[in-house]
This record gives C-alpha cells, sequence and structure tokens, in this order.
C-alpha cells in the first residue's frame, strides 16, 4: 500500500523550487543503469523550471507559493519495478494535478521505491493558483491507496 506526504518547504522562492527539482532530480537517486526515471506531467523534466517560471510569468503570478512537493511512498510488498512506480507517479499527477505542471522523479537509493511529485503552484491552463490543505491531502491519500 502506498503512502503520500506533503513536505512542508517553508522557503518558496524561485530559488527554492529551482534546488528542490535539482535535488528530486539527481542522477544517484533516478538512475538504474541507462534508464533514469524521471518524467513530466505538462512539461518536459529536464525544461520544468523555466516551463514553471514562464507559466508563472505569463499569468502575472510570480510572487506568494511557488510549488507543493510531495512523496508517494511505496511498500516492498507492492513488488514494483521503478518503471511501474514512475509510471503509477505520472498517472497519480495527471488525476490530481491536471491543469498545473508536475515533475515526477522515481528514487531508487533508500530501501523502498518513492516518487517526489514537484507541482507548479500556477495552473499552465488557466493561470489558477493552486491551494492545498488538511483535507486536499486526505483526498491525495485516498487517491494513492
Amino acid at each position: 500500500m502506498a503512502t503520500f506526504v506533503a513536505i512542508r518547504n517553508k522557503k518558496q522562492t524561485v530559488g527554492a523550487l529551482a534546488g528542490v527539482l535539482k535535488y528530486v532530480a539527481q542522477e544517484r537517486k533516478t538512475r538504474q543503469g541507462d534508464l533514469k526515471f524521471v518524467s513530466g506531467y505538462n512539461c518536459v523534466p529536464q525544461c520544468a523550471y523555466i516551463e514553471m517560471l514562464t507559466t508563472k510569468r505569463q499569468f502575472r503570478k510570480t510572487d506568494g507559493r511557488q510549488f507543493y512537493h510531495f512523496v508517494q511512498s511505496f511498500s516492498d510488498d507492492d513488488f514494483l519495478t521503478p518503471q511501474e512506480a514512475n509510471a503509477i507517479g505520472l498517472e497519480f499527477a495527471e488525476r490530481e494535478f491536471s491543469d498545473f505542471e508536475v515533475m515526477i522523479a522515481t528514487h531508487l537509493d533508500t530501501g523502498h521505491l518513492h516518487n517526489h511529485l514537484v507541482v507548479n503552484s500556477v495552473s499552465c491552463v488557466d493561470g489558477r493558483k493552486l491551494h492545498q490543505n488538511a483535507a486536499d491531502l486526505q483526498a491525495h491519500r485516498n487517491e494513492t491507496i
């Protein structure tokens, strides 16, 4: 069974966004042989930072919260491959954050597979800001099960 948690990022600057995107996409955490398990929903992972900033500027919403950071963890009992875990994260992003740019990075460097999802706070479709609260987090958790 998967778990889903929000990571509190008190620093909400474009620099912090760049740092989180860089952290989650680290080669040593996401690479297995020739395969790297980083994908994007509504964005290209290698350009996610620029695409997210462009969206914010396009809709003149460059202040306040810049991103949301979530971790979706899987049990060893799920017997998932890294490909399957990343695909689950991508499907989750499409279902839960359909109008937003999301980078999904599957980390392989711990005892269990887990996805980091970094979600732009501004919709790339209509420019609305994403607001998440405890009820939203619980709804995401219910979708993860």
